[in-house]
């Protein structure tokens, strides 16, 4: 029942009942946010979750309408590699 076939293939998404919890403190922080970095590995799965946890977030209606999203990557969790991709 998560697809429908005869409505061009439209997709049903859940959040896990675990991440609920992650995405509801997301959607706190980004309240009011002027920008939003989706930062998450540079592999096909890291692009699925930064598209996912968007989609939730605009479920819950917490971007504002002036809201800038933005997809970084980077290949190390250091203060130059994250720095680098903010400013890329």
């Amino acid at each position: 029942g998560s697809v429908e076939p005869d409505n061009d293939f439209h997709m049903h998404y859940e959040v896990d009942v675990d991440s609920k919890r992650h995405i509801n403190d997301i959607a706190k922080a980004v309240k009011g946010a002027e920008t939003l970095y989706l930062a998450t590995d540079p592999d096909r799965e890291g692009e699925a979750i930064s598209w996912h946890v968007l989609e939730a977030l605009k479920e819950k209606k917490a971007l504002g309408k002036q809201t800038i999203v933005r997809r970084i990557v980077f290949h190390e969790i250091t203060k130059k590699a994250v720095l680098d991709a903010i400013a890329h």
